[in-house]
């Protein structure tokens, strides 16, 4: 056993003293930063509702800046589509005009072909005129030489009719032979006649007519031998006899001819008469012919005019269009600059009257004073608020244990009772009906002017003190991420990767608005027959194009782009520091009320059936872990005394928090936890004492 000296006993009880006085400086020290920390606790409180409405005034002025864009957007479009018909108008008027002109093309091309089919057949008439005056002059020349031949013939039947008188010896059958000869000369003349009418066989004709000649001469050169003969002797009768069947053979022969000769001629005068009936089918197509072309140059020639004037109808509307559009132009640009100067003047308006709300009429429709819940149900027609114009909508406000409250369907608020949950799910669109009506009622109580236009039985006083801290509880809430429909772009599965390409519509986060919001909730190092346990939430441009929030960067890329990620592991409950640290505090709020919106999401998303490869359990399951994570990991931990004296605080206020804020308002970030300072052993080292 060791004993120890009084000089050495003096020394411990002095650095005893010393060290218990140094644990009272710290202890006093201790109790000034907490009573510090509940100060700064309370001014965080007071200066809450202040913020609350520059958010809301600093989000109205966004979604005015917004709705702006959105009619300037309009405008071009409606601009561009004016400019679209323009030229879709002189396109088709151009596709007409190519038409017509190909039209009249083929119609003038129709016209020159039929003016050479016309100048053909004139030729071809010229050449059957010319060779009708031929054959008329070989006619007239053979019906000369018919004529000559008749004289003559004419001549030697005189001359054989006196020798026959001179010979009275001759028998009856010499008679008979010189009846036959004049019947002979008779049918020669006829077959002479005949000839008139012949055109193509004049050559035969005039031979078959030099063969009878020679004939004639040949019998007039036997008559001459018969009469010589006859002085003789009448013994040659029989001689003669014997030459009269040869005559007769002679005759037939001649009348044969003939009938070839009558045949002939009836085929030429048949010939003629199908000339003269094609000459006069020829003059009435040529009639028609010439009556179709003065009525296709008639048409043409109204068509060119149509066409001239179309075109100059044409050219007129063109001009018009361009004046239109010109003015139009001038109209846009003045409407721009009024929209620029109505912008400002807005602007003003709502810096100088932040809770500035444009409404044609807010009555009370219906009270009830006397149920376990009283209630007024509200009326607001024409509600303007962030740009967006309500026609009308209708909302009830009550009371409900002494808490006032706001309904609109089956949707209730009631701020001091706040149930989050509710509160978180309430969308974009609801939650603009909500503060239009709590600023309605404000200026409703504000403006009062004419009681007699009220229900009988509102109590104008009661429900005014009633309702008023309605709009302050509402304008106290805190800003959570809402949005109307989430829907699925597009699910990617790989073996090791799968991710959910979510699309938010209606967005809004404060007074940030996006008509609509991406992101991808991802889950790599997948294990077979197991889910991840490494969950990515990964942020690209909105449309491939626009950040989703401000201090957003391209923290890594992927076969879809740059995008800002954040990776979180479930097994350590850890994340990355360093993506987290570079991003604004006010987008750390943003990203928080993201992601605890992201179970509801989720939910919805089943609710309504949406088909995906993997069960929803397992994506809620990996949403519920990231949550976790995240809230441990921007959870700082706190000293004992510090926790009790948050804990009083926080029941002393009347609205919960949704996120974690600093003294201002921004949510801390993970792993950035200062060390616990470790205490002083001080009783051990007095046991040892």
């Amino acid at each position: 056993m060791k004993f120890i000296g009084k000089e050495t006993q003096r020394k411990i009880d002095l650095q005893i003293k010393t060290l218990n006085e140094q644990v009272q400086v710290l202890q006093q020290a201790l109790r000034t930063n907490e009573f510090s920390l509940v100060g700064a606790h309370n001014e965080l409180a007071q200066l809450k509702p202040q913020h609350a409405d520059l958010l809301v005034k600093k989000e109205s002025l966004e979604f005015e800046v917004a709705k702006q864009s959105a009619e300037i957007a309009g405008f071009k479009t409606q601009l561009e589509f004016i400019q679209r018909q323009f030229k879709d108008s002189v396109a088709e008027k151009t596709t007409q005009l190519n038409q017509v002109q190909a039209d009249a093309d083929l119609l003038l091309q129709q016209l020159h072909q039929v003016q050479e089919e016309l100048e053909t057949v004139f030729l071809r008439e010229q050449d059957i005129r010319n060779q009708q005056a031929q054959l008329k002059t070989q006619l007239e020349i053979l019906q000369k030489e018919k004529t000559a031949l008749a004289s003559d013939g004419d001549a030697k039947v005189k001359q054989l009719a006196q020798a026959l008188s001179d010979k009275d010896a001759l028998s009856k059958e010499k008679a008979q032979l010189l009846s036959s000869r004049d019947g002979q000369s008779k049918q020669l003349l006829a077959s002479q006649t005949e000839l008139d009418a012949r055109t193509q066989e004049a050559a035969q004709l005039s031979a078959q007519h030099s063969e009878l000649t020679k004939e004639n001469e040949l019998m007039l050169k036997q008559l001459h031998k018969v009469q010589e003969e006859l002085d003789a002797v009448f013994l040659r009768e029989q001689a003669g006899h014997e030459q009269l069947p040869l005559l007769k053979i002679q005759l037939d022969a001649l009348q044969k001819e003939k009938a070839d000769l009558q045949t002939s001629r009836d085929t030429q005068a048949k010939q003629l008469a199908e000339f003269k009936s094609a000459k006069d089918a020829f003059e009435k197509e040529k009639a028609a012919l010439t009556a179709e072309t003065a009525s296709l140059k008639n048409q043409l020639t109204a068509q060119q005019r149509e066409l001239k004037q179309d075109n100059d109808l044409m050219l007129l509307q063109l001009h018009q269009v361009q004046e239109e559009l010109e003015h139009y132009f001038l109209e846009h640009e003045k409407l721009q600059k009024a929209e620029q100067a109505q912008s400002q003047r807005w602007e003003r308006l709502e810096s100088r009257l932040p809770n500035y709300l444009d409404y044609e009429t807010i009555v009370p429709m219906s009270v009830d004073s006397f149920s376990d819940t009283p209630t007024v149900t509200w009326k607001v027609t024409h509600c303007t608020l962030d740009g967006q114009i309500l026609p009308e909508f209708q909302f009830v406000t009550c009371l409900v244990d002494g808490k006032v409250g706001i309904r609109m369907g089956e949707l209730e608020l009631i701020p001091r009772a706040l149930v989050v949950p509710n509160f978180r799910s309430i969308t974009t669109g609801q939650w603009r009906k909500i503060r239009a009506a709590t600023t309605a009622i404000e200026y409703f109580f504000a403006t009062q002017a004419n009681p007699s236009h009220l229900p009988a039985d509102f109590d104008s006083g009661f429900w005014k003190q009633a309702l008023l801290p309605l709009v302050t509880d509402v304008r106290s809430l805190p800003n959570v991420f809402r949005y109307n429909t989430v829907q699925i772009k597009r699910e990617l599965i790989h073996p090791d990767y799968e991710h959910l390409w979510l699309v938010f519509s209606g967005a809004s986060y404060g007074r940030q608005v996006w008509p609509k919001f991406e992101m991808r909730l991802g889950a790599s190092n997948i294990q077979p027959g197991a889910f991840s346990k490494f969950p990515k939430l990964e942020f690209p441009r909105i449309d491939g194009k626009i950040p989703p929030f401000e201090s957003w960067f391209e923290e890594s890329w992927d076969d879809f782009g740059g995008k800002l990620e954040l990776r979180f592991d479930l097994n350590k409950y850890v994340s990355d520091v360093g993506v987290w640290s570079k991003v604004t505090a006010q987008d750390q709020a943003l990203l928080v009320s993201f992601i605890s919106l992201l179970p509801l999401a989720v939910q919805q998303m089943q609710s309504n059936k949406l088909a995906i490869s993997r069960p929803w359990t397992d994506w809620a399951g990996l949403v519920i872990g990231t949550i976790e994570t995240l809230r441990k990991l921007i959870t700082p931990p706190k000293p004992a005394v510090v926790e009790k004296t948050i804990a009083h605080a926080a029941k002393t206020d009347e609205l919960p928090k949704l996120a974690p804020k600093r003294k201002s308002g921004t949510v801390e970030a993970p792993q950035k936890v200062a060390p616990r300072t470790k205490k002083v052993p001080t009783k051990r080292v007095s046991k040892d004492a």
